[in-house]
């Protein structure tokens, strides 16, 4: 594999390698950087929008017994499935038998529903 003349390590020995090709120094005096024109525009559209006062439409809050009804459903529901999974079957509802676990079910995905609508 022939290669005329110096190898790549002589070439790159002696010489140096910079960010600025044009520059020897890039000192921070050097640099100017022109100073910006205002925004007049957008402070002008800002003022504006500042100015016009929209009416806010509140948002209603929950009533008082929102939350705790939402959390009693999900605590029941929870012990309802609980129940039936510990006594085998008997207890809620043994007639039922496994529509308890629709029960349970049933009641935390109330509580899940009306946790969707708190505010």
């Amino acid at each position: 594999m022939g290669v005329e003349g110096p190898g790549l390590g002589a070439v790159l020995i002696g010489t140096s390698v910079s960010a600025y090709p044009d520059r020897t120094d890039p000192s921070p005096k050097e640099a100017v950087v022109p100073e910006s024109r205002g925004r007049e525009g957008a402070r002008q559209r800002a003022r504006r929008t500042s100015e016009l006062s929209q009416p806010t439409q509140k948002i209603q809050s929950n009533p008082g017994w929102f939350v705790p009804v939402m959390c009693a459903l999900m605590v029941v529901g929870v012990l309802w499935v609980a129940t039936f999974y510990i006594t085998g079957g008997e207890w809620p509802i043994a007639s039922i038998r496994y529509w308890n676990l629709g029960i349970g079910m049933g009641l935390i995905m109330a509580g899940f529903g009306m946790a969707t609508q708190w505010r």
